[in-house]
């Protein structure tokens, strides 16, 4: 898929969204610190959109979403170690995989520490 097919769905999506006064989001390809394609959003509202996404991806699918969204942390986190790697997890050097393993940890970690004060 190139970019110009990407962004086209993107966009289709960003227009569902608005159409149905979803609030959704859709971010691609960050330029300088700036998002290239967005929709700003509730982020909570947001996340259960991307969640019900998953969970569609996995009644259809049969794969596990856990293992999909595990494997989409680990990407995003190696982007965020190192802003060259564009492949999968998988193919991802393993001190890049291991930094953002911790990044992904340090990111659990925190909301498990707030669910606790919240729970308190």
């Amino acid at each position: 898929m190139d970019d110009k097919e990407l962004e086209k769905m993107i966009e289709t999506f960003v227009k569902k969204c608005k159409a149905k006064k979803c609030q959704g989001m859709a971010i691609i390809a960050p330029s300088e610190g700036q998002p290239k394609i967005g929709l700003a959003t509730d982020y909570l509202k947001a996340v259960s959109l991307i969640r019900n996404i998953f969970q569609r991806l996995q009644d259809s699918t049969g794969i596990p979403s856990t293992l999909t969204v595990t494997h989409l942390a680990l990407s995003m986190a190696a982007l965020d170690v190192d802003k060259n790697k564009k492949e999968n997890a998988e193919k991802v050097d393993i001190e890049t995989l291991e930094e953002a393993a911790k990044v992904v940890r340090q990111l659990i970690d925190f909301e498990l520490d707030k669910a606790r004060k919240v729970n308190l």
